[in-house]
């Protein structure tokens, strides 16, 4: 799995940031706390689902830097 994973970040040049912070979304949801403010709901969602969806980017061969955040 980690030898696939390191190839395809090289591959598809995914910063290492974005890996970190699906790793905080699962973090998060392991923790179980629900957001307690709209600024709390932001940061969750960018650790789950922005995060994926920036790598997905990368994947699917995005050109445009103004979408990678």
């Amino acid at each position: 799995l980690w030898p696939a994973l390191r190839d395809a970040a090289e591959r598809f040049a995914i910063p290492r940031e974005h890996f970190r912070e699906v790793v905080r979304g699962a973090e998060m949801d392991l923790a179980g706390r629900e957001p307690q403010s709209l600024d709390d709901l932001l940061d969750y969602c960018r650790h789950v689902a922005g995060a994926v969806g920036l790598i997905c980017l990368r994947i699917w061969g995005c050109r445009d830097e103004a979408a990678h955040g």
